[in-house]
């Protein structure tokens, strides 16, 4: 699938990016112009015709499944292109139905065919397929929620077939510089929260800075809590929640706090708060 990093405006082109690897620069002549490849400036001509697919939305905040092209919809939304500012284009998967819509999806779990046993580098980049288990990635999360108010939520199924979820009304992923720190607060939903006032504050992931099995960024001075628990997240001491690790290990603080509930299915979204 081709897919275009510029935005057009009443046919001017107002910012610039890749398509690919290439950086377009301007439209002339019915073709669009590059300056050159993006790694060695080699001259390249993009046709006119993949106008059409130029993306329209930073989040997916007001997008309508009328808006996404039937190839690409599937469960309660589809695959949109976005123009993040300071990434460029990302594909994405927007929910347009639970809880009013405008959700993007960041995390999705439902099996073992990807892996999230992963070092540093693969989570601040994203990895995974759209259309199954999928980590969006900690720098879009970042410069996606680094400017206005914006909402967490996460859809679970446990094990036994039951159907819970939590949702924080503020959510933010910080820089680089901060390894991605978490801020989750004001909690709602039909399950334990395990984010932001645990039972333990040694289990809660609110202000916390992300780790992966070769960044140990927690608290938790003996160990390292993505290697113990076999993924990348916001750990403090190795608490009570891992939505990134293998199946077998994925749990959430039970509500009766008598242990975690065994999770076999996850998705985690964020969208704006308006």
């Amino acid at each position: 699938m081709e897919l275009i990093a510029f935005w057009i405006l009443t046919g001017l082109v107002v910012s610039c990016g890749c398509i690919g690897n290439v950086c377009v620069k301007r439209f002339v002549g019915g073709k669009w112009i590059s300056a050159g490849n993006c790694l060695n400036k080699d001259p390249v001509v993009v046709t006119n015709r993949l106008r059409d697919k130029l993306p329209l939305f930073t989040s997916c905040n007001g997008v309508r499944l009328s808006r996404i092209k039937p190839e690409f919809r599937f469960r309660n939304g589809g695959e949109l292109t976005l123009n993040i500012s300071r990434v460029g284009l990302k594909n994405v998967i927007c929910d347009v139905s639970t809880d009013g819509g405008n959700w993007t999806i960041f995390q999705r779990r439902s099996g073992s065919r990807v892996s999230f046993y992963r070092v540093w580098a693969d989570y601040v980049r994203g990895f995974g397929d759209l259309r199954g288990d999928v980590w969006l990635g900690l720098n879009v999360l970042h410069h996606m929620t680094r400017n206005g108010r914006w909402e967490l939520r996460i859809d679970m199924i446990a094990r036994n077939g039951t159907r819970f979820y939590a949702k924080y009304s503020n959510f933010k992923v910080g820089s680089s510089a901060s390894k991605y720190r978490l801020t989750v607060t004001g909690y709602s939903g039909n399950v334990t929260d395990s984010m932001w006032r645990t039972r333990n504050t040694n289990g809660h992931s609110n202000g916390m800075a992300f780790t992966t099995r070769d960044r140990d960024n927690d608290l938790d001075g003996s160990r390292n809590c993505a290697a113990l628990m076999d993924g990348g997240w916001w750990y403090n001491f190795c608490g009570y929640t891992n939505l990134n690790t293998i199946p077998e290990k994925m749990q959430w603080l039970d509500a009766g706090f008598l242990g975690t509930i065994p999770i076999r299915y996850s998705e985690m979204k964020f969208r704006q708060k308006i």
